[in-house]
């Protein structure tokens, strides 16, 4: 099987290979999207200085006037040092990603006695993978379920993220015995147009979601999952470099 030019899979891709620059704005509007939306942790380094600092995109963010503005950096004395000084650089991680860039700030100014920051719209943004296997969300319109036996209870639930590695499921119905480091057997997944079948071992459970963690699977089943993972890395590619 000829391997996909959009393949994040391989372990053996060098650094450069796996990341990406992207200047278009939209494109860097795109990257950062997720970041304002979801209120994601900023990590914050001025320049001439090693410490990192914290932050957020404030709601007067507004990123179809590429408009950013930061919240209060923590600790506070970063603000302090930012005042003085005219770039920085933020990162943040959206879990299979690091999004960076470098840009200088703008201005700062105080409401209800806390500090916001208006930065530029950067040129330009890296996307870094961080995972060894890409994992990936199911389409709203696709979803991935599964289902297995254990102990003659039978779990049903709806994947949450997956990939060749391991996965994360929701279900309203699960085994009491269900616990972490549990081995599964026969755990089938209904891929979009095919079945497979796998074995696999809880790694983390709570009230909400249950983590795992593939032992073993077939060779053909083990294609059928990378096909569908780079597939879906396309799509959220094709999203990001539009």
């Amino acid at each position: 099987m000829k391997p996909s030019n959009t393949n994040f899979l391989f372990s053996d891709m060098s650094e450069e290979a796996r990341s990406r620059t992207f200047s278009k704005p939209d494109a860097v509007r795109r990257l950062l999207a997720r970041a304002a939306d979801e209120g994601l942790s900023l990590d914050i380094q001025i320049e001439a200085f090693t410490l990192k600092f914290h932050s957020r995109f404030s709601t007067q963010t507004d990123l179809s006037k590429q408009h950013l503005v930061l919240e209060a950096l923590f600790p506070s004395y970063g603000n302090e040092l930012l005042s003085s000084n005219r770039f920085i650089s933020v990162s943040f991680d959206t879990g299979n990603f690091m999004v960076s860039f470098r840009t200088p700030f703008d201005k700062g100014w105080k409401e209800d006695d806390s500090w916001l920051w208006k930065i530029a719209f950067p040129d330009s943004a890296a996307l870094r993978p961080l995972r060894k296997y890409f994992r990936v969300e199911p389409a709203a319109g696709d979803p991935v379920r599964i289902y297995f036996e254990l102990d003659d209870d039978l779990v049903l639930g709806n994947v949450v993220d997956i990939s060749v590695g391991g996965l994360l499921f929701v279900s309203k119905v699960r085994a009491p015995i269900l616990e972490a480091g549990k081995e599964i057997a026969g755990v089938h997944l209904k891929l979009p147009g095919r079945s497979i079948q796998v074995d696999a071992k809880v790694v983390r459970i709570t009230s909400v979601n249950c983590a795992v963690v593939l032992t073993s699977i077939s060779d053909d089943d083990r294609r059928a999952l990378q096909d569908y993972t780079e597939n879906r890395v396309a799509e959220i590619r094709r999203g990001f470099a539009v």
